[in-house]
């Protein structure tokens, strides 16, 4: 077996990055009694570092309650975090006062994962949709037309205005929040699980819309989401979050191709594939026991109680004291595991997976952008995510 020590030295910081995030904590207190006395902490996110490159899609995956809501909205100060620092195109947003923060949330926006709890049932979606227009001053005297634009952008009729949120369809009370987030032009959209609360039908549809909307006005993503499928599709890098820690962080290919941490390979062995013989070559995982409490985490690798791996390699102590660094591993590729090059070695998790098509951004998006300018004709957008057009 093959050991690295936790002297692995961190990657240097991207210069490319829109949002970088350097050991990024949020703890909740548990309070107790009638003085409020803290008996604890939930370690909801605890210590994480990574960035997002500009232009990218970053999609983040994990079992609920591993922290990936908490750290995006911590990415656009919705949670204000206990240690750690958030830098947005090179400003840190820790260190900024209301007024200061309120200008640059101009430049970052969210989509929220409920589209029935997310828009206000008593406004118009001509009042929902035009509510960020107005707290920035934009689009003074035109802003109905702004919103009637916007709508007809996110495929919806611009004249819906006068409706209310009741009168709409889940994907349709989506598309809208979608049209709220671009409303104001932002940089950075952080899309919380924006497809789990959709029909199958209608999340092929919004995730094609996302991806057109990224390629016609540069947006760089942070795509929250439990389907490890359509996460391979959309994004550019995949991080994987256990227990409040960020455990591997990668490109699709190398994520989905030969994962170097034993938690990601067993979530990979249970991805549903539609094909018998696909199905004989599945070397499943089962992870024993329970999610550990974040209040009180394992020492050492969190992951250790339930590793498939730990057990195969006869027990480990450093995997029982040591908390391993998220080290590079491959090109581009890191893995927070003690011995991420035993798991590379294994089958487990990826012997039914075959090559899939990705909504990604390659290099042939910029090769169509510059044909579609040069031709001076409208862009074409390729085929719909898993064969489902808008």
């Amino acid at each position: 077996m093959t050991s690295v020590a936790n002297t692995a030295a961190a990657p240097a910081r991207d210069p490319g990055a829109l949002v970088d995030v350097q050991n990024l904590k949020i703890h909740f207190p548990i309070l107790t009694g009638v003085f409020q006395t803290e008996a604890g902490r939930v370690r909801a996110v605890d210590d994480i570092s990574f960035e997002i490159r500009k232009g990218e899609t970053l999609g983040l995956v994990g079992e609920s309650g591993c922290g990936k809501t908490t750290t995006g909205r911590a990415l656009i100060r919705l949670r204000n975090p206990t240690a750690g620092k958030v830098f947005f195109d090179g400003r840190d947003l820790m260190s900024l006062s209301r007024g200061e923060l309120r200008r640059m949330r101009r430049r970052m926006q969210i989509i929220f994962q409920d589209p029935y709890g997310s828009l206000n049932p008593r406004m118009t979606v001509g009042s929902i949709v035009s509510e960020p227009l107005e707290t920035h001053h934009l689009s003074s005297g035109h802003r109905m037309d702004r919103v009637r634009e916007l709508l007809a952008l996110v495929g919806l009729n611009p004249n819906y205005t006068n409706r209310y949120p009741h009168e709409f369809s889940g994907g349709q009370r989506q598309r809208i929040g979608i049209a709220r987030a671009l409303a104001v032009e932002p940089e950075f959209i952080v899309c919380d699980e924006p497809i789990s609360a959709l029909d199958v039908s209608i999340q092929a549809q919004v995730l094609n819309l996302l991806v057109e909307l990224r390629e016609q006005f540069g947006l760089t993503y942070l795509f929250i989401a439990h389907d490890l499928s359509v996460v391979r599709h959309i994004s550019d890098r995949v991080g994987v979050m256990y227990l409040g820690k960020l455990v591997e962080l990668g490109p699709p290919t190398a994520i989905y191709e030969s994962p170097g941490h034993p938690y990601t390979r067993a979530l990979l062995s249970a991805v549903p594939i539609p094909d018998p013989k696909a199905e004989r070559k599945r070397r499943r995982v089962i992870l024993t026991g329970d999610v550990p409490s974040p209040v009180n985490p394992p020492s050492g690798c969190r992951f250790h109680t339930r590793c498939w791996l730990y057990e195969r390699l006869g027990r480990p102590e450093n995997c029982r004291t040591e908390d391993p660094p998220l080290r590079q591993i491959g090109d581009d590729h890191r893995a927070a595991c003690h011995y991420a090059e035993d798991a590379l070695k294994s089958d487990v998790g990826v012997a039914h997976l075959e090559d899939r098509v990705r909504r990604g951004t390659p290099a042939a998006v910029a090769a169509r952008h510059e044909a579609a300018a040069q031709a001076a004709v409208p862009h074409e957008q390729g085929a719909g995510v898993a064969g489902t057009g808008e």
